[in-house]
């Protein structure tokens, strides 16, 4: 079957210019899938017809259709922002834009549902667990996969040896390593079973944030795995168990975690080639641009590029990877896996942080706890503190003079000076109100903050 290698679309932006936009897409593996629209991308930047280009990767949504409505709205509002501060732009500045297609799971978080969809129904719920289970049997042995259904099939809640069985027939799943870690590549059945006896997942238990958002009390609506808790109570009056832990939320944690992993396999195996090109083949000035485990994916193709001219920029929205990822010490001395993208990013690289995220404030910490994903990157260990997401919490473990934390200016108001930081942790809980929601003007301001002309 041929491949488009058109531009999919083009939209208006940059002072009455037509910015093209380019997907090009991945599989699970980081198998490269539509290599001739990379070839035209790679030749028409390197014939100077464009003078920079900005890679955009999404995080868990697998439609496509839905990454396009994120990379539409996202070109749109920096295109308009840009042509409202063309005299911040190099001269003649024509940019392209390229979105990163890969296969995630479509996580919905109960406070990012659209209206109609505000009150879950049980065909929903259904359909999102079904959805999950899915994607966790797809690489299973035909045998696994039934049995896993079989052991899932018409509860609400697993037993703790469920949740022993539970773990041992996914295991398989996270027997390979991620991209940007150098120890511990698998992750055994006990490890998986434990994180699943979290207490914050025991049917009907509450979370109790330090300081609850209205999105993190939404989300209090997705833990239980039994409503009301009448089911709990009858089993534990009876003696038979201690705990019950919510199936969906068990499913949803396994999935979650499983992306994780995938985001840095196609960041490591395929979207690091890409870059390689662009920055070895090109002139262009390339901007990175994440949300999500799409920070996970560019972090992760960034951290693989060999010595060579610098990225230009690097726009973290509302990133799901550690917050200590870019540690100059991570505690003991050692640094974090992605510390060596700093070097390889010529501006300050942002990043957004929101206490309105409920996934990143509430659900990361439980589902990236091996000591692997501590750091993203060297096996380093440490306390459930150290396993908190960055989009949530703000970047740890740089030195004074490497961060720098203020709040996100506000459509057309100054940026200050970075005064050398390399990150510039932007907290924006007054406007990012909930991890997805991400396409808003300050979100733009900061992206014509990148493409501003260099010092």
């Amino acid at each position: 079957m041929s491949q488009p290698v058109d531009p999919r679309f083009s939209r208006p932006g940059f002072s009455g210019q037509r910015v093209p936009f380019y997907g090009i897409t991945f599989d699970k593996k980081g198998h490269l899938l539509s290599p001739k629209t990379q070839e035209t991308v790679v030749r028409h930047l390197a014939s100077g017809e464009f003078t920079d280009v900005i890679i955009f990767s999404h995080g868990w949504n697998n439609d496509w259709d839905d990454a396009l409505e994120y990379y539409i709205g996202l070109l749109d509002g920096v295109g308009a922002m840009a042509g409202k501060h063309a005299g911040m732009l190099p001269d003649r500045i024509k940019p392209m834009m390229v979105g990163i297609g890969w296969p995630s799971a479509a996580l919905v978080w109960p406070s990012e549902r659209t209206p109609g969809m505000a009150t879950t129904v049980p065909g929903d719920e259904l359909a999102e667990i079904e959805a999950d289970i899915d994607m966790l049997s797809a690489d299973l042995s035909v045998t696994d996969a039934a049995s896993l259904r079989t052991l899932l099939s018409g509860k609400e809640a697993l037993t703790e040896d469920e949740v022993d069985a539970f773990a041992s027939l996914i295991s398989p799943n996270f027997n390979e390593s991620a991209w940007d870690e150098t120890d511990d590549p698998a992750t055994d059945t006990d490890t998986l079973a434990t994180m699943f006896k979290s207490p914050e997942l025991i049917a009907d238990a509450p979370i109790s944030p330090e300081d609850e958002t209205e999105e993190e009390d939404e989300g209090k609506n997705f833990l239980p795995g039994v409503s009301g808790g009448s089911q709990t109570s009858e089993v534990q009056t009876a003696g038979a168990l201690h705990e019950l832990f919510g199936l969906r939320m068990v499913v949803r944690l396994a999935t979650v975690r499983l992306m994780k992993d995938r985001a840095g396999v196609v960041g490591g195996n395929g979207v690091a080639g890409l870059l390689s090109a662009l920055l070895l083949g090109t002139p262009a000035r390339v901007h990175m641009v994440g949300h999500s485990y799409g920070c996970k994916v560019m972090g992760t193709a960034a951290s693989k590029v060999l010595d060579s001219r610098q990225i230009t920029s690097f726009l973290m929205l509302q990133p799901a990877i550690n917050h200590y990822a870019f540690a100059s010490d991570v505690g003991d001395g050692r640094v974090g896996g992605f510390h060596s993208v700093l070097a390889k990013v010529k501006k300050p690289i942002l990043s957004t942080m929101s206490r309105n995220d409920f996934p990143l404030r509430q659900i990361f910490h439980l589902t990236n706890n091996r000591s692997k994903d501590f750091a993203e990157g060297p096996q380093f260990a440490g306390l459930l503190d150290k396993h908190r997401g960055m989009g949530g919490y703000g970047p740890a473990g740089l030195d004074a003079d490497d961060l720098k934390s203020i709040e996100i200016p506000g459509a057309d108001e100054s940026y200050p000076s970075a005064e050398g930081a390399e990150i510039i942790n932007l907290e924006a809980t007054g406007v990012i109100k909930g991890h997805s929601k991400i396409n808003i003007d300050e979100v733009f301001w900061a992206m014509v903050q990148n493409l501003a002309a260099d010092d």
